[in-house]
């Protein structure tokens, strides 16, 4: 009777840490990663409040931390997991106009006057975005000014899908342009002297 109990018992655990690791490589995948990256951009404020309150009632630690923190540290992790994957590139790219931080809004207004449905999500240091459900486009936007980056000139860092990268790096030289007159004339140049490595 106790060897019978014992096999159950064994079985129930091997089942148990079958599905275990399935859930954890699923959890690895890229799908997986994209999926969570869209709902932390789109979902609502009350599913914070609501996972804060089944918190509380099932006893668990809640770490004092605001829902933007959070928010902000996980869409940091995903990013940087999808950069990894290869779903997402990371490049950066030096301006000489004008400050970083207003090159980085230009290029923002300048992508969603091609978007009907575009979210913008600033966090921290980081502009979010996504275009609805996150199946055409998604990604992020930083500034970097010179004196914080200790260089000599000032540069924006994007995270987006390889496919939309040279549409963000046309956006960012149009919005580093000194004469809004010319963008045309500039539409056919390739960034490669103002693309520079991220540092790892």
């Amino acid at each position: 009777m106790r060897k019978r109990i014992a096999i159950a018992a064994l079985g129930v655990l091997v089942v148990g840490l079958l599905a275990f690791f399935a859930s954890q490589s699923k959890q690895r995948s890229v799908e997986w990663h994209l999926a969570r990256y869209v709902q932390l951009l789109t979902e609502r404020g009350w599913t914070q409040r609501l996972r804060q309150t089944w918190a509380r009632l099932i006893g668990r630690r809640i770490v004092v931390q605001t829902p933007s923190e959070r928010v902000h540290q996980e869409l940091e992790l995903h990013q940087k997991t999808l950069v990894k994957l290869g779903c997402f590139e990371e490049r950066r790219f030096l301006v000489f106009n004008r400050p970083s931080e207003e090159v980085m809004i230009r290029a923002i207004n300048l992508w969603r006057e091609t978007q009907s449905n575009a979210i913008v999500r600033p966090q921290f240091n980081t502009v979010f975005v996504v275009v609805g459900n996150g199946r055409s486009e998604m990604g992020s936007l930083r500034s970097i000014g010179a004196k914080s980056a200790g260089e000599l000139a000032q540069s924006v860092i994007i995270v987006t899908q390889p496919q939309h990268m040279p549409r963000w790096a046309d956006f960012v030289q149009r919005a580093d342009s000194t004469s809004p007159k010319k963008w045309e004339d500039i539409m056919d140049v390739i960034h490669k002297s103002r693309f520079v490595p991220v540092r790892k």
